[in-house]
């Protein structure tokens, strides 16, 4: 077994938040701490790193650009039927709306409509068959 190791990040300037999520994601090490002057860029670096922490919260859900380009970076990573899969379980917890992008963007619109959206409708009419099935039988 490797010797643990231990990182603390003074100075996080432009490259310091991708060495904080290399170190946190290494089994061997660990990130203690991290310092810098501008306390607006350190609670940034702070707030991107929790985010970020674990890359992949669930099986399609990807946070690993995020250090990079935000929050808004936040992806759904699958094939169609595992997207669409994904769109029931948020909205099964409630989410009613979804703010859309990819890249390049017309492309994505189109490949979207063609392959995800149809799945998702077709799970969203077996869900009310199903509800309207259990409320028949009350």
């Amino acid at each position: 077994m490797a010797a643990m190791i231990s990182l603390g990040v003074i100075g996080c300037g432009h490259w310091g938040p991708n060495h904080i999520r290399i170190f946190a994601q290494l089994p061997d090490s660990r990130v203690l701490m991290c310092a810098d002057l501008d306390d607006k860029r350190l609670a940034s670096i702070k707030a991107t790193y929790a985010l970020a922490a674990q890359e992949w919260p669930t099986r399609n859900f990807w946070t690993g650009a995020v250090p990079y380009i935000g929050p808004t970076a936040i992806a759904l990573v699958g094939t169609p039927a595992e997207i669409a899969g994904a769109f029931m379980e948020y909205r099964d917890a409630g989410v009613s709306q979804f703010i859309l992008s990819g890249w390049p963007k017309l492309e994505e619109m189109i490949r979207f409509g063609r392959d995800v959206l149809p799945l998702v409708r077709e799970k969203e009419a077996l869900a009310s068959k199903s509800l309207s099935r259990g409320a028949s039988k009350s």
